[in-house]
C-alpha cells in the first residue's frame, strides 16, 4: 500500500435501478470517506482489476449470491482483503418464515440450493462482516451457522441537511401539513395495504400520504381499492429532493409499519427532520430510535393502529431529532468504517 489504501464497492448490477436504502448508504460512504487516506471506487466490471485494490467491500450480497462468490475467491486468491455488509434480514416470525428456517436446515444438511450456499461462503471467507444492527450480526450468525467470524457493528446514517428542510415547499404545493406520511416502495414488504386500512380505521382528521415507487403492480391496485379520499399517492421523489426534505418537516409523523427494516433510513430522515417516528420493531430498528419513537408489530394491526394514534396525537419532539443527529450522522459513520479498514 503508498499513502492510502485503494478499496473498490461492489454491488449487483440493478442497485441504481431499484434504488433504496444499501444504494444510498453506498454513495454516502463515497462521499463521506476522507479522500486523504482512502481511495473509494464504484466497480466497473469493464475497466476496473480487482488485483489492483487493497480492499473489496461487498454490499447487499444476496442481491448477487453467485457472482459475489466468484468476485470474493478471485480476490482472495490475489490477495485482496474482503469486507462485507450483507444488509440481510427475515421478517416477521410467522408461520411462512418459521417454515422458511425448517427448510434451510434441511438443505444445509442434504445439498444448499445456491441462494443460500453462495452467500454462506462469501460471508465464511470474508476478513470482516459489517452488519447494520446486532440484530441483524445475530441473524447472520445464526442463519449461515457462522462460527468464530469476525464482525463489526456500522449502523446507517442520514444526511445532516434532512435538518433543515423547508416545510412550505410542501404546504404551498400540496396545501397540507401535520399528515401522516409514508415513504419508500410501494410493495409487500413495506406493508402499505395494512397502513392505509388502519389509517382509515384510525379516523384521524388529517391524510395519509404515501411518497413512493410503484414496484408490485397487482400490490399496488389492491392499495388504490381500500384507499380513500384521505389518502394521497404521490410519485417517488429524488433523495436529495429539496421537496423530500419539505414533506418530512411538514409531516406530523411517519409511519414505516414494514415486515422488516435495517432500520429505514426514511424513519432516520423523517427523525432527523423533526416528525415523530412510528416504526416495525423488526430489524433492530430499537437499537437506532431507543425511547423516541412508537414500535409496529408488522403482523397485527391493532399495534399499528395503536402506534399511529399515540405518534399523531403526541407533540413534537426536539429529542429524537438531536439523538440521530448526534449519533447517526454520515460524517460519524463514516468514521467508524474507516477505524474497521485500518483493522485489517
Amino acid at each position: 500500500m503508498n499513502d492510502s489504501r485503494k478499496v473498490l464497492f461492489v454491488t449487483h448490477q440493478l442497485a441504481m435501478n431499484i434504488y433504496g436504502g444499501a444504494e444510498t448508504q453506498i454513495l454516502n460512504y463515497v462521499k463521506y470517506i476522507d479522500k486523504k487516506t482512502t481511495k473509494v471506487q464504484l466497480m466497473n466490471m469493464w475497466q476496473d482489476r480487482i488485483k489492483d485494490y487493497d480492499i473489496i467491500h461487498i454490499f447487499h450480497l444476496r442481491s448477487f449470491p453467485i457472482e459475489s462468490l466468484e468476485i470474493v475467491e478471485y480476490a482472495i486468491n490475489h490477495g485482496v482483503k474482503v469486507v462485507v455488509s450483507p444488509i440481510y434480514w427475515r421478517g416477521s416470525r410467522n408461520i411462512r418464515s418459521k417454515l422458511f428456517e425448517l427448510s434451510r436446515s434441511i438443505f444445509f444438511k442434504l445439498g444448499q440450493p445456491e441462494s443460500i450456499c453462495c452467500p454462506r461462503k462469501v460471508l465464511e471467507s470474508a476478513d470482516l462482516i459489517l452488519p447494520n444492527t446486532l440484530e441483524e450480526e445475530k441473524l447472520v450468525r445464526s442463519f449461515f451457522m457462522l462460527k468464530n467470524k469476525r464482525f463489526k457493528i456500522i449502523p446507517n446514517g442520514v444526511d445532516p441537511s434532512f435538518k433543515l428542510g423547508d416545510p412550505e415547499l410542501f404546504v404551498r404545493k400540496y396545501g397540507i401539513q401535520d399528515f401522516v406520511l409514508f415513504v419508500g416502495r410501494i410493495e409487500p414488504r413495506k406493508n402499505v395495504l395494512s397502513l392505509i386500512k388502519t389509517f382509515k380505521q384510525a379516523n384521524i382528521r388529517t391524510k395519509l400520504v404515501i411518497i413512493g415507487k410503484l414496484v408490485d403492480k397487482r400490490y399496488f391496485n389492491s392499495c388504490l381499492k381500500y384507499a380513500n379520499n384521505d389518502v394521497m399517492f404521490l410519485p417517488p421523489l429524488p433523495h436529495n429532493s429539496e421537496m423530500l426534505k419539505a414533506a418530512y418537516k411538514a409531516a406530523k409523523v411517519l409511519v414505516l409499519p414494514s415486515l422488516y427494516e435495517t432500520p429505514g433510513l426514511v424513519a432516520l430522515e423523517a427523525g432527523l427532520a423533526g416528525a415523530n417516528i412510528a416504526v416495525t420493531r423488526v430489524g433492530g430498528t430499537e437499537e437506532y430510535f431507543g425511547k423516541h419513537a412508537w414500535y409496529i408489530n408488522p403482523d397485527d394491526e391493532t399495534s399499528l393502529l395503536d402506534s399511529i394514534f399515540k405518534a399523531y396525537l403526541a407533540p413534537k419532539s426536539v429529542q429524537l431529532s438531536k439523538h440521530i443527529e448526534e449519533n447517526f450522522t454520515w460524517c460519524n459513520i463514516v468514521k467508524q468504517l474507516e477505524k474497521t479498514y485500518n483493522s485489517l
